[in-house]
């Protein structure tokens, strides 16, 4: 509607005529069943329609209130508004049950959460806290202020996978470190940390990782250490066929990592996947490891030319 539009272009002047006009426009919704509130970033405004009734629970398609777009905006403004005026904290979104502390950005919004109750330890329907949350996405302050709230350094997902699983910057890292993180925590499927980072890349992990003592020879519970997974990445940024096959009609990529095709065929993909190579085995990792199925990561190279 025009009042949508007007509130989120912050025109007070139209959102005034149009309020006055007695048309029923406050709690609209739009295709997304989003009403105005959900797009307001100027406190007064956000003030004003709450003022003539703006529904401050009111959940769009995905279940996300006005206070979780405040949040996710990083407008501290309005985040202050709606809370004074009774925004749910602990309100979820749907599918995956996010609280508005997920997607916190700002220290100062963070305070105003935990100081209306926020649950440093809540979980989403997969398991994830927001801590898991603030570690993949690089957020060091946030992260720091978690663990000062009491947040669980070893909370696991649904999948068993810590934090630590999901760093992505040194800082964050450190500060998982300094507080107890377990370097060698396993998941459900007996990947460590290690195996992660080598997986989605992250080189700058894999060498903390390494230095902190992670052990370069732990198997998942197919029997892969980290080397396994560092030269498929590889092969595949060499072009390697991901469906060729080994000796017992397996797909010799079948647990290939979870980075798109295109980001794997990267230039820079295939340097970092030598410098962590030549860092695993440095470290002693065993060229001739076996897999549960007998491959090692020599057949790898020898499979795909």
């Amino acid at each position: 509607t025009l009042l949508h539009k007007a509130a989120e272009e912050s025109l007070m002047k139209i959102i005034n005529i149009l309020i006055e006009s007695k048309i029923n426009l406050i709690n609209a919704v739009d295709a997304k069943k989003n009403i105005p509130l959900h797009f307001v970033s100027n406190k007064e405004i956000a003030a004003f329609l709450i003022s003539k009734g703006a529904d401050i629970k009111a959940k769009d398609i995905v279940g996300e209130t006005p206070f979780h777009k405040a949040v996710s905006r990083g407008n501290d403004e309005v985040v202050e508004i709606l809370i004074g005026n009774g925004a749910d904290v602990e309100a979820e979104n749907k599918p995956n049950k996010e609280t508005p502390l997920f997607h916190v950005r700002s220290q100062k919004a963070f305070e105003l959460l935990i100081a209306k109750g926020a649950n440093v330890n809540a979980k989403t329907i997969e398991g994830f806290t927001p801590l898991h949350s603030a570690a993949s996405k690089s957020k060091d302050r946030i992260v720091e202020l978690l663990i000062k709230e009491g947040a669980d350094i070893e909370a696991k997902t649904n999948r068993d996978e810590t934090p630590l699983f999901f760093s992505t910057s040194k800082k964050v890292f450190e500060l998982l470190i300094a507080n107890g993180a377990d370097i060698n925590a396993r998941s459900s499927e007996g990947r460590t940390p290690l195996h992660y980072a080598v997986m989605t890349g992250e080189n700058e992990i894999v060498e903390l990782l390494i230095k902190e003592g992670a052990d370069v020879e732990a198997k998942s519970n197919q029997d892969e250490t980290p080397l396994f997974y560092a030269i498929r990445i590889l092969l595949i940024a060499k072009g390697a066929n991901k469906n060729a096959k080994n000796s017992n009609g397996n797909p010799i990529l079948q647990n290939a990592p979870c980075i798109s095709y295109t980001t794997l065929l990267a230039p820079i993909f295939y340097a970092n996947s030598i410098r962590v190579i030549e860092l695993l085995i440095a470290k002693g990792a065993n060229v001739n490891a076996k897999s549960s199925d007998g491959t090692t990561p020599l057949h790898y190279a020898v499979y795909n030319g």
